[in-house]
């Protein structure tokens, strides 16, 4: 069972900002978002044995129905990419250094391209072999991320995905060991700035992957 996170409090504040213009009611707090957005994306994550397979059935709108799975009745953009007609023409940056709230590392997308660079990251994980199942994972995790549709939530989505995907390799990424390290982050950042074999490479080296077969037979013992 997936353990609840801490409050992060750079995505509390971010929460807080999402809220001025996509607030579904007043009473909720970030703090209440940021749980039951939480909540919901862990009990996604222990459902994924029963997910597994479901790429091949419109793989494009999967993103979607994930992140209202989570966001629903939290945000009024729950399971919508980011739109020309939002505020601010849905242009938004990530990646900021925390001691400047406000600089941006990255511009996300533009609400125009989404669904296009959407499709161009799924290309990841349906071409190939299954000898570089990993390195496309990794690929597609950086492709979506980089493109940002959502506002709030793109990095669980990423993970849940790639998951997903990988179960069908009886593969999984242990996610939980990158959460508090830079490194990996920093790294990432890199392969956003000059996507090289290189720099993947580097990503590819640092992920714990479990073998799925490994952790059953693990529990069967136990």
């Amino acid at each position: 069972m997936s353990k609840q996170a801490k409050f992060d409090s750079e995505e509390i504040e971010s929460i807080r900002d999402l809220l001025k213009d996509f607030a579904v009611s007043d009473s909720v707090s970030p703090e209440d978002i940021y749980r039951e957005a939480w909540k919901r994306y862990t009990t996604l994550v222990d459902r994924l044995p029963f997910l597994k397979g479901n790429l091949s059935v419109q793989f494009h709108d999967i993103p979607r129905l994930l992140h209202l799975f989570i966001y629903r009745n939290l945000f009024t953009f729950a399971g919508e990419y980011r739109k020309k007609s939002d505020p601010g023409g849905g242009n938004v940056g990530f990646g900021g250094v925390p001691s400047q709230k406000h600089k941006q590392a990255f511009p996300a997308s533009n609400p125009d391209n989404i669904e296009e660079e959407v499709i161009e990251a799924f290309e990841f994980l349906t071409a190939g072999s299954d000898e570089d199942c990993i390195d496309r994972a990794i690929r597609f995790y950086q492709k979506f991320v980089r493109t940002h549709p959502f506002y709030d939530g793109n990095g669980r989505i990423a993970r849940l995905i790639t998951n997903m995907y990988l179960q069908s390799y009886d593969k999984q990424i242990a996610w939980g060991e990158f959460d508090s390290k830079s490194k990996f982050l920093k790294k990432l950042n890199q392969c956003h700035k000059n996507p090289t074999d290189e720099n993947f490479g580097y990503l590819k080296r640092k992920l714990v992957v479990i073998e799925i077969g490994d952790v059953d037979e693990e529990g069967e013992s136990g």
